[in-house]
């Protein structure tokens, strides 16, 4: 593993390409698949606790937001930083180093309805911690001092039970120290600033499983420009929000999130009508508004399902034979059938069964593929023994 962290650090470290700047009202680009929700929650944090939500109805362009009443809220008393993970969940760390869980039920209207179990302290010693970011789905980073970034997985992040997925605690790249704001895009794809105000774009691949694997290009400069920002906000796939020392808000979406090229959307550098974070000492954004995942892309699918796979720690040979059954199912496509019959990757039928895994079934591939597993664990254990009845029986 030192071997790899050493190789890791060689490449992310590298500027790759000379970058493009990003022009207010840049041409705009063929957007890839990925796709944002209805909504995204960005919410402000001041000096004592108070909680302020602010809704954009249309993340992936550069409209404005809705401000929300302050937000009622269990007690954070004595917090250091609150950090969006995604589903209404926080991750809240003290200044003692106590991380907290907390869940805001309400977080699509802005009502004020919390999870019972919110101030759930699920571990302690985070205040060594520089910098702690989440991709959504319960991973977790967590930059030191030495600028070793630390991988975690909160196997309870949906209901605050604690517990986190053996392996937690991993380093999985050295020499992050040299960043200077770093934002978690989903499914282990990251975006960070330098001190000449480069963004860099990285990719781990072990992000389901703290293996110290790191994408080709991962380090790749994908912009210019970003010195002004005292903060950088990440939507998840491309759209990241840069906060300026007045507090007002530009909005980009990086187009080039699946291939680390400088390719935005027009409007990239706008300022955000309607929003200041003037007066907030932390601000933080739901992290899985948008995917970085073109479902459109049947070949990057595969690579995020085998991440899933391996996430569950099953040998390489059940992708060969999951990606074996999707295959014959649905040519892997997320919208394959109907979703009143046979829907999805998996061909579940009715297609609503998937909500198990979530209430973005019927448009997340991820979620279908994490439901395929579990329904494959429950009737013949492992993928592979599902392909073996698929083959006897032409179903499974």
């Amino acid at each position: 593993m030192r071997n790899s962290i050493k190789r890791s650090s060689a490449i992310l470290l590298a500027s790759a390409v000379v970058a493009l700047t990003l022009p207010q009202g840049a041409p705009a680009e063929a957007a890839a698949a990925a796709a944002c929700g209805a909504s995204t929650a960005l919410y402000g944090v001041t000096a004592t606790g108070d909680l302020h939500e602010w809704l954009d109805a249309a993340p992936s362009v550069p409209g404005g937001v809705t401000s929300i009443a302050a937000v009622q809220r269990p007690s954070m008393g004595g917090l250091a930083k609150v950090i969006a993970g995604g589903s209404g969940v926080f991750y809240v760390i003290t200044a003692s180093g106590r991380l907290l869980w907390y869940r805001h039920l309400g977080s699509a209207t802005g009502q004020p309805t919390w999870d019972p179990a919110s101030g759930t302290e699920i571990s302690h010693g985070w205040q060594v911690f520089t910098k702690v970011v989440t991709g959504g789905a319960g991973t977790i980073y967590a930059l030191d001092a030495t600028g070793q970034l630390h991988w975690y997985h909160h196997l309870g992040y949906l209901t605050g039970a604690l517990g986190f997925t053996r392996g937690s605690g991993l380093v999985v790249v050295s020499k992050w120290n040299l960043l200077t704001h770093l934002v978690a895009a989903g499914l282990g794809t990251f975006y960070a600033t330098d001190s000449a105000g480069n963004l860099r774009w990285y990719h781990h691949d072990g992000w389901l499983t703290g293996a110290a694997a790191w994408r080709t290009g991962s380090g790749r400069v994908v912009g210019l420009g970003w010195s002004y920002a005292t903060n950088v906000l990440s939507a998840g796939g491309g759209v990241l929000l840069g906060v300026a020392a007045d507090g007002s808000v530009r909005w980009y979406n990086n187009l080039g999130v699946l291939t680390a090229t400088a390719s935005w959307a027009a409007g990239s550098g706008a300022t955000l009508p309607g929003l200041s974070l003037a007066g907030y000492t932390n601000a933080t954004v739901d992290p899985t508004a948008c995917s970085p995942l073109d479902r459109a892309d049947l070949a990057g699918v595969q690579i995020v399902a085998s991440e899933v796979v391996a996430g569950r720690r099953l040998a390489p040979t059940e992708f060969t034979c999951l990606n074996n059954i999707a295959a014959k199912e649905s040519s892997w496509r997320w919208n394959a059938g109907s979703v009143a019959g046979a829907y999805g990757i998996p061909q579940a039928q009715p297609g609503s069964k998937m909500v198990t895994a979530g209430p973005d079934w019927q448009v997340n591939p991820v979620t279908q593929i994490n439901w395929m597993l579990d329904y494959i664990k429950g009737k013949y254990v492992t993928p592979c023994g599902g392909w073996a009845f698929w083959q006897a029986h032409g179903y499974y």
